[in-house]
């Protein structure tokens, strides 16, 4: 099945490659990508389905990320500057300062 995905994008690169010398900068990626699809018989688009819903479950969207402030949020604590840098002496108070060289 890993190679049905690979060869399906590496028969799209190609042609996307080329549909984006020849087009320049008129055409989206996203158009461009729609035009090729067209063109491909229903079992290659299917394949090129397959690959897309693999490559999302491959890594996470960036509607699912959310930064430290906001899962702390509901916590109700409330991190100074001065936390911080006084968390930063304490961890580093100890490390070696002599050269590496």
């Amino acid at each position: 099945m890993r190679s049905r995905f690979i060869s399906a994008l590496c028969t799209i690169a190609l042609v996307l490659l080329d549909e984006i010398v020849l087009i320049g900068k008129f055409m989206t990626i996203e158009q461009t990508i729609l035009n090729n699809l067209r063109d491909l018989p229903p079992e290659k688009q299917q394949e090129v389905l397959d690959f897309v819903e693999f490559l999302k479950t491959k890594s996470p969207s960036k509607g699912n990320r959310r930064n430290i402030k906001g899962l702390c949020a509901d916590l109700s604590v409330r991190i100074t500057e001065e936390d911080i840098a006084q968390a930063r002496r304490e961890m580093w108070g100890n490390f070696p300062r002599e050269d590496f060289a």
